[in-house]
């Protein structure tokens, strides 16, 4: 999966804009294409039928990672994984 640090980095500058539990983004491990949600608003679409599916990660809202284990799963499942130990 190729994904486009960017795309990452503006779901996490979105989740965290808001209140937790308000904004949600996704990423869909198999496509790379972030997947947008709020409780705040209208949302442009609706989420897909199998997000509980194992091929989406949520970003977590800034508050969370601190010794969040879902910054783990995205590093270990994107392309960041060879710097791991790093993160």
């Amino acid at each position: 999966m190729s994904v486009d640090l960017e795309s990452i980095i503006s779901g996490f500058d979105y989740v965290s804009a808001a209140p937790i539990g308000k904004n949600q983004a996704y990423l869909n491990k198999k496509t790379g294409k972030i997947v947008w949600h709020t409780d705040m608003g209208d949302n442009f679409e609706e989420l897909p039928d199998d997000l509980d599916d194992e091929k989406y990660i949520e970003i977590p809202h800034k508050s969370e990672l601190g010794g969040c284990p879902r910054i783990e799963t995205v590093a270990r499942g994107s392309h960041f994984e060879s710097d791991f130990s790093f993160i």
